[in-house]
């Protein structure tokens, strides 16, 4: 079957005896999503809070759709990788409080209605985004 199948497939099973009787059944409907959804942090780059308001893109090309997503963070620049909070339908922001001033790596994991789910976050990588908590105001 294609690997991106839409909800519309289906299948027909045509069964012969040697006599020549044929049995058949059909599916109403079959779903086949193979596609590993997506997602990614896209702002801000900087912010002078702890509590940050962050924006997502977050999407699933193949035809289940998305059933959950859930924020990783790295503070020791993809060292070592935490899972944060999850994001609520329909995937567009998440709220997240930063534990002290510095850089953070943020990555999204992504889970499709097909069970299929997008790479965790391992080490650096460019499909990271790397935001700076500085919330200490400038000496004079």
């Amino acid at each position: 079957v294609p690997k991106d199948m839409t909800t519309a497939g289906q299948l027909q099973l045509l069964i012969a005896d040697k006599a020549g009787n044929v049995g058949t059944a059909e599916s109403l409907s079959v779903l086949v999503d193979s596609v590993n959804p997506s997602g990614a942090v896209t702002g801000p780059a900087i912010s002078a809070r702890l509590d940050t308001t962050l924006e997502t893109e977050v999407r699933d090309v193949g035809p289940a759709g998305l059933s959950a997503a859930r924020l990783w963070v790295s503070q020791d620049d993809g060292t070592s990788w935490a899972e944060g909070p999850s994001l609520a339908e329909p995937f567009k922001n998440v709220g997240w409080k930063a534990t002290t001033d510095g850089r953070y790596r943020l990555a999204i994991v992504a889970t499709d209605q097909a069970g299929n789910v997008s790479a965790v976050p391992k080490g650096k990588a460019e499909d990271q985004f790397v935001l700076i908590v500085d919330t200490t105001v400038p000496a004079i």
